[in-house]
């Protein structure tokens, strides 16, 4: 009874390994790439697994019973990649296969670019192209088209990514540029492109200037305008007075504007003139005739009158020996007794005439 159990319990060791192995060519990247499989799935013991590339073996791993694991992997051309399924209890039982690609196995990804642009401040047109071909494997050969006119090819080294032409063209005339490799037929690039219409520069600015007078301080002043806003070219410019006597020197940018303003004097004419080469300059002048003098000052007096009045001294006696004081006192005595003597006739007098008044 004993027996029966441990022999349920134990089962026989079962070694049945299964590997496949195989190589392909990825076109995209010029890699040669591998998958291997091992299979350990019909196995009750685990497996050793090991992958020779070019005969040199990498490190062993296990692969444990009822299991399944892959492996992969890149190389190149001609290459043999082998694996190897073994378990040292087993020796006969172990599994191995291999895989190469034998034929070429290469990759071209051409990206070509090319831009053709109008430069409206020279009037020049121009082109720049690029050509990358840094994920192939072989080179490329470059040949640009500018027009009907097809330029020497030059070739591009599989791997170089900032290979850069340019060159001048005319407006409506079409460059192209086509890299290709004769193994690859179907994966060459091309780009084309053109500027259409003309390319010609324009200077037209709008030049004013205005003189003045300040009648509040009596000074002449100058306020001048440039408007290059149309302008596909920058601008001098250049203030002038009397004798184009140069009293300022500036510039004004493409598409921009300049406004400045400063003093002069009555009569003396002030220019502005906007130059740029290959253009006809544009003025304008302006001055201020008359006079331009600040208003008359008035200047206003105030006069004061002051009067004086002088009181004369009472007279004096001459010095007779006479005490002035006494004598003064005297009069004063006397015009008061006067005085009285008069007041009291004149009480007599109208009390008489009331008398008679009434015996009538």
């Amino acid at each position: 009874m004993f027996g029966g159990r441990a022999e349920a319990f134990f089962e026989d060791p079962v070694f049945a390994p299964s590997v496949t192995i195989d190589a392909v060519c990825n076109d995209q990247t010029g890699e040669v790439e591998w998958t291997a499989t091992a299979d350990n799935s019909g196995s009750n013991v685990a497996a050793t697994v090991v992958i020779s590339i070019d005969g040199v073996d990498e490190s062993p791993t296990t692969v444990n019973e009822d299991a399944t694991e892959t492996y992969n992997g890149t190389t190149t051309t001609g290459v043999t990649v082998t694996i190897t399924m073994t378990n040292t209890d087993f020796p006969n039982d172990t599994a191995t296969d291999s895989a190469s690609f034998t034929e070429s196995c290469e990759a071209f990804n051409p990206v070509v670019t090319v831009d053709v642009v109008c430069s409206l401040a020279t009037g020049d047109v121009t082109w720049t192209a690029s050509a990358n071909n840094g994920t192939s494997t072989v080179a490329g050969s470059v040949v640009i088209t500018v027009g009907d006119t097809a330029q020497d090819a030059v070739e591009v080294a599989a791997g170089s990514s900032d290979d850069s032409f340019s060159g001048d063209t005319s407006a409506d005339v079409t460059v192209t540029i086509t890299m290709s490799n004769t193994d690859f037929p179907d994966d060459s690039a091309t780009a084309s492109d053109i500027h259409e219409g003309d390319c010609i520069p324009v200077f037209e600015p709008t030049v004013t200037v205005d003189v003045t007078c300040t009648e509040s301080n009596g000074t002449v002043n100058w306020v001048a305008t440039v408007a290059n806003s149309t302008s596909t070219v920058d601008g001098t410019i250049v203030v002038s007075g009397t004798d184009d006597v140069a009293i300022e020197n500036s510039t004004v940018g493409a598409y921009g504007s300049w406004n400045n303003s400063g003093g002069t004097e009555v009569g003396e004419t002030i220019t502005v003139t906007a130059s740029a080469e290959g253009f006809d300059d544009v003025s304008a002048s302006d001055l201020y005739e008359g006079t331009c003098d600040p208003p008359a000052t008035t200047t206003t007096t105030t006069t004061t009158t002051t009067t004086t009045t002088t009181v004369a001294p009472p007279e004096t006696f001459p010095a007779t020996g006479v005490d002035e004081t006494r004598t003064l006192e005297s009069l004063n005595t006397a015009m008061l007794s006067i005085g009285f003597g008069a007041l009291v006739g004149g009480v007599a007098l109208f009390a008489r005439r009331r008398i008679e008044g009434g015996q009538k």
